[in-house]
Order: structure tokens, then sequence, then C-alpha cells
């Protein structure tokens, strides 16, 4: 019989500090927060100051529950002592990344209670768990923001984790919440790097007594460490197969500079090419093995109306290799700097766990013309050169005119 009421707590609390102190927070994943999460306010970037709504559970059961909608999966870690597994996504409704703030804090107002987790060779029902059987924990508990900040995990008696990663809370960068499935022991016999497997797991999350349970999966991960996109990441065939024929303007929908600073003029400009190649090739090319390659690019500013340019060095910026920082430092972006450190960039939101929505084209200038103003407009362009899985390039040009400096702060 389902209880909302902690058992064991003391105990349970114990097993999570030991596994985490054990090397659960690897991955390069130290907190990196200037100020700890707590119920009172968000943390998320652009968001701290902002009084938590707790979102309400949807009463169910497990039958029917939530379906997380996972864009990608990948083996986070494999050393002798586990097989780290990891999904990325979120639910529909209510989110998971709203109830960051309401879990994973010292004292809760949304407790995810109990959950279970598989690990099956692909395409078949054959799990690798020590048992062969599926893992069943217990509550998910916070070890606290000086411990592990953004973070609920649960143990079982052999050292398998299931946890969920809220990665702003986390202090690791901008993405939707991680779902790790960790297995302390295994069947020897079925690990290999010639084969891939699919991940399944449930659980349930209760506030004011209210149960709602959820569910997820990630299929053909492989052992090497590189992602592997979901159903959720979009239609069959995202990664495009070639960038044949794919070169062209992007319609620019909006063009703001979102940051200006004595340091920095950010300008974002969101949208895609008519065949939309950009936004299809978030995955292919956010990723730790890419088959997209963003292989170098360009950028210039002008006074607005005129070809007088208003970087530093009077003249086009020109940018080496776009790349992955990595899942863990920011996930769904690539990204180049030049020597004088400005930046060209491309952000996918939805993998970057920012909404659906269109590329995001950035432009981050270190330094500029003294002519650059609140007040004055600007046009400005991006370039951005890819090559395809086939060796085929293609080139895409962003452009906006007449946006105006805002002022600085």
């Amino acid at each position: 019989m389902f209880s909302p009421r902690l058992k064991a707590g003391s105990a349970a609390m114990a097993m999570t500090a030991a596994v985490l102190a054990f090397g659960l927070g690897a991955c390069s994943r130290a907190p990196m927060l200037t100020e700890p999460p707590t119920v009172a306010t968000k943390t998320f970037p652009g968001t701290r100051g902002v009084p938590v709504v707790c979102p309400s559970m949807i009463p169910n059961t497990l039958a029917t529950a939530v379906e997380f909608q996972a864009v990608s999966g990948m083996c986070a870690s494999f050393t002798p002592r586990r097989v780290r597994f990891e999904i990325t996504g979120d639910l529909p409704s209510p989110t998971l990344e709203n109830m960051g703030p309401c879990a994973a804090v010292a004292t809760p107002s949304i407790r995810i209670m109990s959950g279970h987790a598989n690990v099956f060779l692909h395409g078949t029902t054959t799990s690798i768990t020590e048992t062969g059987q599926q893992l069943s924990f217990g509550e998910l508990l916070f070890p606290g923001a000086l411990v592990e900040p953004g973070v609920v995990v649960a143990a079982d008696a052999v050292g398998n984790v299931l946890e969920i990663i809220w990665p702003s809370l986390a202090g690791v960068g901008i993405g939707q919440p991680i779902i790790r499935v960790q297995l302390g022991r295994w069947n020897i016999a079925l690990l290999s790097s010639a084969q891939t497997y699919d991940i399944v797991w449930d659980m349930v999350a209760v506030r004011d007594s209210v149960a709602m349970y959820f569910k997820g999966s990630a299929e053909r991960i492989n052992l090497s460490g590189s992602a592997t996109p979901q159903a959720f990441a979009g239609a069959p065939g995202v990664c495009p197969q070639t960038l044949a024929a794919t070169s062209d303007s992007v319609t620019v929908q909006i063009a703001n500079i979102v940051q200006f600073r004595t340091n920095r003029l950010r300008l974002e400009m969101i949208g895609d090419v008519p065949t939309n190649t950009i936004g299809n090739s978030g995955l292919c090319a956010a990723s730790d093995a890419p088959t997209i390659q963003f292989q170098g690019g360009a950028a210039n500013v002008w006074r607005a109306g005129t070809q007088t340019s208003v970087t530093r060095t009077g003249g086009e910026l020109v940018f080496g290799p776009l790349v992955f920082p990595g899942f863990f430092l920011e996930a769904g972006v690539v990204v180049a700097s030049d020597a004088g450190q400005n930046v060209l960039e491309i952000i996918w939101p939805g993998i970057a766990g920012l909404g659906q929505g269109p590329p995001i084209l950035r432009l981050q200038l270190a330094t500029w013309n003294a002519w650059v103003a609140p007040g004055k407009q600007i046009d400005a362009m991006m370039r951005f050169d890819a090559i395809g899985p086939d060796g085929i390039m293609g080139s895409y040009v962003a452009r906006a005119r007449r946006v105006d400096v805002p002022v600085m702060k």
C-alpha cells in the first residue's frame, strides 16, 4: 500500500550520503552555485527572486502514468564499479523542471516517494541487472545544498541508483532535467560495447497527498558515451543525412541585443532556413560524436544602413569550429570564440531546456567601436558553415537590420 509518509528517512539519507561520497557526483559536476537553492526562490537562469509556484499533481495510477518526453540518452560513465545511464527531457505538464525548486530542497513540498528502473538488451526483455529483475527504490531524497544541490536520489542495498538532476539548480548550466539510472552491479556477461541498451523507469511524486505517477524510457544507448536522440527529439529523420542543396539565408523572426555591458554586447537572432536544416541538426551537432559539424563561420556588425563595421578590428570576424561543450556544461549548444574573445554560437532551445522554438543564433562581442551607444542602430550578419555525414557542405547566413542599441546595464 503506497504511503506518502517518509519511511526510515534517516537510514535512507545515510545510504544516499554514502553513495554520493563514493562518487555519485562524478562527470565533473562540481557545484558552481553562488547561493544554495531554497524553497522560497527559483534559481533558474533569469528568474532569481521569482516566488516559486509549486505545480499541482495530476492524480493517476501507474497504468496511466504521465510519459516523460525523452530528448536524448547516453551512458555517461562506464567503469568497473558503475554503469551510469542518463536520459534528458521533461514531462509535458506539470513539468519536472517546475518541480525542481519544490523537490530538491531541505523541506520539499513535492516528494518523489518511490521508483523502479530496468536496463535491457536493446529490443529484448533480457534484463542486465544482477538479478535479471527490475530495481526498486524508496524515496528520492535531497542530499543537501552543501553536499550536492539540484538533485534527489535513492540507492538500493547493492548500490544501484535512481536520481533526478536539475542542471540549473545543480550549477552545471542550462538544460532540461536528467534522469539517472546507475547500476552498481550487473550481469557481466550481458554488458558489451558491441551491444546497445534500453532503459525504462517510473516514479511517483506526491504533493498535498495527491500522488502522480510518471514514467520514461530511452532506446539504443551505447556504452561509448555519445548521445542517442530519442523519439521526442523531433520527427523521424531529424538528423539530416546530407546538407546538399540546403545552403540558404535564415528567415530571422526576431533580432535583439539581449545584453549590453561594458565587456559584452550580445546579439541574438531567432530563426532558421526554410528547410529547417539548422533546427533539425541540433542533436546531430550538439553531441560528443557529432554527425553534422559546424566547422566555422563569420560575423560582422555595421552602423545601420552603411558598410562601416563597428567591430574592434573594423572588419569581419572569423571563427573556427563551433564545438559542443558537453551535456554537463551546457546542453544544446555549439560555440566558438576568436582570439579577441568574441563568440559565435548556436543554441537549440528544446535541447537546452529553454522550451521549444527555432534555433537562437548568437554573436557576442567582447570589444567594439566607441560609436556603438544607446539610441544608435546597427546592422549585423552571422554565417555558419557546416559539413554533413556525407562530406557535403552547407552554409547558412542570418542578417538583421536596424537593431536598436539598448541602455547599458
